[in-house]
């Protein structure tokens, strides 16, 4: 986590695999997801429907739902990542 925190000034976008049970408990990656949203990084994180409602309340309905579509995820990527960003 200290790595990816880090690196995101140098970021073009956060991915994560998943809002889970430490992000729902306010812990694991839910700073570095703040973090990047505050450096205007596009931010792609998983959920489940168990910790749906936790994410809800920490995004504060500002996530915009996606389906968990290869080609939907990737031209999201490059539709809100910088111009100069590489998406693949």
């Amino acid at each position: 986590m200290g790595l990816v925190a880090a690196s995101l000034a140098q970021s073009d976008a956060l991915i994560v695999n998943k809002f889970g049970k430490q992000e729902a408990a306010g812990r694991g990656f839910r700073a570095v997801i703040g973090d990047a949203v505050a450096l205007e990084l596009p931010v792609l994180v998983g959920v489940n429907r168990l910790n749906l409602e936790a994410f809800d309340e920490f995004s504060g309905g500002l996530a915009e739902r996606l389906s968990p579509d290869k080609d939907l995820l990737v031209s999201w990527l490059c539709d809100t990542a910088a111009p100069t960003a590489l998406v693949a």
